[in-house]
């Protein structure tokens, strides 16, 4: 009769055990006191995106130095710890990197060397500890497709989190986007054909191969919004090839047409390359710009034949 109190006692101690030893590394972390939790503010102001900037290419990014001040005090025991991201989807082929309200342009923020992220990994520590905003914060915009020129959206960004005394999360350390907009920076061309008349030439005039003669200035106008980097690609179906051929156009060959002499085309005095992109300036203000281009007579063969010259190429322009 005497076993049957024993067993139940020893259920009894068992159960005891099993409640004790679930409380014992269970943790929080509060502020309060000379602990305060913190946000920061970021205004990334009015950037001017190059149109033709490849995707995948960073747009800006800027760093916000931690403080080094006391965000939260954690008691005894383990607590968890995350970089969160508090808004935007997040952006496809892409890792730690989300939509930032603007068309084709992606936003990421680290901690550290740690991402935000909306389903963040947590990261484990032990308590007793006094936690401090010591990490620098980095925010990168990423162009990630064509893009819609507006405003980033703004509130609060991403957040650095810890478990709370009283359950759930605690942010501590909050980012908060305040401004930005995205510009684009392109040209209109307001003379898509150009005309150069190149006048008449006397044979005796050209000397032997490669010279030259008759130079005459011309220029691609355009109508550009301040800031833009231009680059020019001259592209010539009838581009001459060979030994200090650069920038030489042939004549058409229709009868009664000049041989043994082309035109070549330069840019700041020097020869262009067909089919090269040559960044040919960047404007200052909105407004009327222009491409002073050059272009000459080039002897190409020894016996020159009389008779009418022409030549053509074509222009593509790009922002990057």
């Amino acid at each position: 009769m005497m076993t049957h109190p024993l067993n139940t006692l020893m259920y009894a101690l068992a159960g005891s055990l099993m409640l004790t030893c679930t409380g014992a590394w269970a943790a929080g972390c509060s502020t309060g006191g000379d602990a305060s939790a913190e946000t920061q503010t970021l205004d990334l102001g009015s950037l001017l995106l190059q149109r033709d900037l490849p995707v995948g290419s960073t747009i800006v990014s800027k760093v916000i130095s931690g403080g080094g001040g006391k965000i939260a005090t954690c008691s005894e025991g383990a607590f968890q710890r995350q970089k969160v991201m508090l808004q935007g989807s997040p952006v496809s082929g892409y890792t730690h990197l989300y939509q930032s309200g603007v068309s084709g342009v992606g936003i990421s923020v680290q901690y550290g060397n740690v991402y935000a992220d909306t389903a963040p990994d947590s990261t484990s520590g032990s308590g007793p500890a006094d936690l401090s905003s010591s990490d620098n914060i980095t925010v990168t915009l990423i162009k990630t497709g064509d893009v819609t020129p507006g405003n980033l959206t703004a509130g609060d960004l991403a957040a650095d989190r810890v478990t709370a005394e009283g359950g759930g999360w605690l942010n501590i350390r909050t980012l908060k986007l305040t401004g930005g907009a995205i510009r684009q920076a392109s040209c209109q061309v307001t003379t898509p054909n150009v005309v150069v008349p190149m006048g008449s030439l006397r044979r005796t005039e050209l000397s032997g191969l490669g010279a030259t003669v008759g130079r005459k200035d011309f220029s691609i106008g355009l109508d550009c919004s301040a800031q833009t980097r231009i680059n020019l690609t001259i592209n010539a179906p009838t581009a001459l090839n060979g030994t200090g051929l650069t920038g030489v156009l042939a004549g058409s060959q229709d009868e009664g047409s000049a041989d043994g002499v082309g035109i070549q085309i330069l840019f700041n005095q020097a020869p262009v390359t067909f089919g090269t992109p040559l960044l040919v300036g960047t404007t200052t203000d909105d407004g009327p710009y222009n491409i002073p281009l050059q272009a000459q007579f080039y002897q190409t063969k020894a016996q020159i034949k009389s008779g009418q010259l022409n030549a053509t190429a074509n222009f593509t322009l790009s922002y990057q």
